[in-house]
């Protein structure tokens, strides 16, 4: 799974978890959502910043960004 991936699968369970639907995906979306900032912390340099590729417009929800693959 790619920190995309693991980013948007946090998002899904955690809605899960607030629809109810549920109870354990609270747990499970921590694990991913750890593992997405894992990801791009691998990939990123702290003196140049994230690199192009990672960097996004705040103003665009995380599911509507073009990721390469």
């Amino acid at each position: 799974m790619t920190g995309p991936e693991h980013y948007e699968e946090a998002e899904l369970l955690l809605e899960r978890s607030a629809a109810g639907s549920n109870p354990g995906s609270v747990a499970r979306a921590q694990v991913h959502a750890t593992l997405a900032l894992a990801a791009v912390t691998a990939i990123s340099d702290p003196a140049l910043g994230l690199p192009a590729e990672v960097r996004v417009d705040r103003d665009v929800p995380f599911n509507q960004i073009k990721h390469r693959g």
